[in-house]
């Protein structure tokens, strides 16, 4: 007999991939099909993931329709099933999976749509952490404040596209007309994360992008913000950096 494990991936394939052979030793209850007997189960476990995937990908679902996004939702599924157990876990390689994908070469902005859709969900699902805060930041010395390290909230993406992804985003969900949608290069920085337990999205100046870059990558705070010019101090200091997409090392 099939050791158990062993069991359970043959039998995962062959729901993924219906057309592969069942398990020989596989118990076949009478109810199934003779020919397919897992056809039943693996169209669900498609339905199932492309549902999911639709759920996490709204706004990429809108601008493809229902059926398209169906489409490319099967056929990354065959190329990424999902490997946790948590489907709110499940697609962020989706941006880079449209990146290759022929069937939306038409449509160039999909991929980074895709990718502020993830980070939307991201900035949702993300576990808690405690974000830095102006208490926090107010019992710091002067030398401690130059010297100090943050790191993203779970919550925060840093988001760079060529294309007006929030005009195409409201337009997708309604509350932007095509006629005030351009999709000539205008490059976006986006900073996407939690505030107060809802998904925020804002954009940023090259600068304050770079910045914000900076202090992930493991800048002191004092070195990223001589990245900035001196007028822009507070509203960085206010809108971003307390504003709870950070936390101390």
């Amino acid at each position: 007999m099939t050791a158990l494990v062993d069991l359970q991936r043959q039998m995962a394939a062959a729901i993924r991939r219906p057309a592969r052979a069942l398990p020989m030793d596989v118990f076949r209850p009478d109810h199934l099909p003779e020919g397919d007997p897992l056809s039943v189960y693996a169209n669900h476990h498609q339905i199932s993931l492309c549902a999911a995937l639709a759920t996490t990908f709204p706004t990429v679902s809108l601008l493809v329709g229902e059926e398209a996004f169906r489409v490319l939702a099967s056929r990354f599924l065959q190329c990424q099933p999902p490997v946790r157990p948590c489907l709110a876990e499940y697609g962020a390689d989706f941006g880079t999976y449209l990146d290759g994908e022929m069937l939306v070469k038409s449509l160039p902005y999909l991929a980074d749509m895709a990718r502020l859709d993830w980070a939307i969900n991201r900035a949702t699902t993300a576990p808690e952490a405690v974000a830095l805060d102006m208490d926090m930041l107010g019992a710091l010395t002067a030398e401690q404040l130059a010297e100090l390290s943050l790191q993203a909230h779970p919550s925060l993406t840093l988001l760079r596209s060529d294309f007006s992804l929030p005009d195409i985003y409201r337009f997708a969900h309604g509350a932007e007309t095509a006629e005030a949608i351009t999709l000539k290069a205008s490059e976006t920085r986006l900073m996407i994360w939690r505030q107060n337990g809802t998904a925020k999205t804002t954009s940023v100046s090259p600068d304050v992008f770079e910045a914000l870059e900076a202090l992930i990558r493991g800048e002191k705070l004092a070195s990223a913000c001589e990245r900035l010019p001196p007028s822009e101090l507070p509203d960085f200091f206010s809108q971003q950096i307390l504003a709870g997409g950070f936390v101390r090392r």
